[in-house]
């Protein structure tokens, strides 16, 4: 059994060697596991929750996915860009960053796996 909750909505910048641009993304997180004695796999609410602290994770921020930068006195500089390194998450792949969030939460013992889905709106 699984729920599916979703979509939350992140807006960035991605910047890659190809420049910077603006995207938008649409995360999803289903979780699987048996029903509770409530008859639910997972409070809604609370998945809800989860999914949008995943999103305002990487939400209005600068997704840096090329590994050739350089940091000084708080700024981020790659490809003539100097970028508060506040507003910088560095990665290769959306998803998988997303990913890391998910081993910090804390699920009910009966959630036996939980996965982000991540789609770019064109």
């Amino acid at each position: 059994m699984h729920i599916e909750v979703g979509p939350e909505h992140m807006h960035c910048a991605v910047l890659s060697e190809r420049g910077m641009r603006g995207t938008t993304y649409r995360v999803y997180l289903r979780i699987h596991g048996s029903l509770d004695s409530r008859g639910m796999v997972m409070d809604f609410s609370r998945a809800k929750r989860i999914l949008k602290d995943l999103a305002d994770a990487l939400d209005h921020r600068v997704l840096l996915t090329a590994g050739d930068y350089s940091t000084s006195d708080g700024y981020i500089t790659y490809s003539g860009f100097r970028i508060p390194a506040s507003e910088v998450v560095v990665c290769r792949d959306v998803q998988e960053e997303l990913e890391k969030f998910l081993d910090r939460i804390d699920f009910p013992d009966n959630v036996v796996r939980a996965e982000v889905v991540v789609e770019e709106i064109l």
